[in-house]
């Protein structure tokens, strides 16, 4: 019995040193479950609340075991000295992220909806297999990927609580390509059409992923942190577009309807407007970040009370430019 004893309590501080405090699991639970709850409201043609709970539960055990999947790859890989030594390179960092970081994950999130899906759509179960239903239940999956993903990094310190919430739609905007496809013709699709889906999948997910190391590194390849926002904002876009086109809604083209000597301008306005819009995201990001760790006396002094509203009012200016532009491009479709 006094054998015992020891064994449990190192057992039991063994699970503390795991578990994360609460501060950590609200943080990585609450934010994707409040996203998940607004687009369960918003979208129509939705399944039941449980169905959806059940997809963002296996978006967890898939989280789980693509990092396990892919922590056991990694272990692997670097017993080799090359490997090794290529992880210290910016090109390593890009093979690193194009051949085991995204397609472990984005095969794991297409294996946990794919199955579960297909089982739904043969039973066609109370006729609920409506495409912006689909839609909803890969947003649940992604999302609950989120929350491993977010709880993995918070536990171990390497991610802050304010990036983690940044970073809770990203899952769910990388899986739009191939969603879209199953959510419209289903399965019963020319199977090169569903490849080439994922692999705009992986293709965006370490497209990303790169762009958010780069700032590591030294000039030129510093400056790839400035396409992250914008290339997050024009991905968040593209979500919210193909949301609109499952639930039967009309959108609007930027382009198709133009003849190709306007389309090259329009395509250089498109540009222009996401850099100006997601940069003022990121300025915006970084100034409350600054804010964050500062104590309340020192916030409200002038110097830095006037360096904050600047900032903040210079960041807001160049949202509203590339908003308007966004507007100009919107109303000229408009009448296309």
């Amino acid at each position: 019995m006094l054998r015992i004893v020891p064994v449990t309590g190192q057992l039991l501080r063994k699970l503390c040193n795991y578990f994360p405090s609460m501060a950590d699991f609200f943080w990585s639970v609450v934010p994707p479950l409040t996203l998940l709850g607004y687009y369960h409201r918003r979208i129509t043609g939705k399944f039941a609340s449980w169905q959806t709970c059940g997809f963002f539960c296996a978006g967890l055990l898939v989280g789980m075991v693509a990092l396990a999947v892919g922590w056991q790859i990694e272990t692997n890989l670097l017993r080799w000295s090359y490997w090794q030594n290529l992880m210290s390179t910016f090109g390593g960092v890009v093979i690193r992220q194009l051949l085991v970081v995204a397609p472990i994950e984005e095969l794991g999130k297409f294996i946990g909806f794919a199955i579960p899906i297909y089982f739904l759509q043969q039973r066609r179960s109370s006729g609920s297999m409506t495409a912006a239903g689909i839609f909803l239940l890969a947003v649940a999956l992604s999302l609950g990927f989120t929350c491993h993903e977010s709880w993995v990094f918070l536990l171990h310190g390497n991610s802050s609580i304010f990036e983690r919430l940044i970073s809770t739609p990203v899952h769910a905007m990388f899986v739009v390509p191939w969603v879209y496809v199953v959510a419209t013709v289903g399965f019963r699709v020319n199977k090169s059409q569903i490849v080439l889906a994922w692999g705009d999948c992986v293709l965006c997910h370490a497209g990303v992923n790169i762009c958010a190391i780069a700032s590591g590194f030294n000039v030129p390849v510093r400056y790839l942190s400035y396409c992250l926002f914008p290339f997050l904002l024009y991905l968040f876009w593209r979500m919210e577009r193909c949301l609109k086109l499952v639930e039967g809604r009309k959108v609007k083209y930027l382009l198709k309807y133009f003849p190709p000597s306007h389309r090259y301008w329009r395509f250089g306005l498109i540009i222009f407007a996401l850099a100006l819009g997601g940069n003022a995201c990121l300025g915006l990001f970084i100034t409350i970040q600054t804010i964050l760790p500062l104590p309340i006396n020192r916030i409200w002094e002038y110097s830095t009370l006037t360096l904050l509203i600047g900032r903040i009012l210079y960041n807001i200016a160049f949202g509203l430019v590339g908003w308007v532009i966004y507007i100009y491009l919107l109303t000229t479709a408009r009448h296309q």
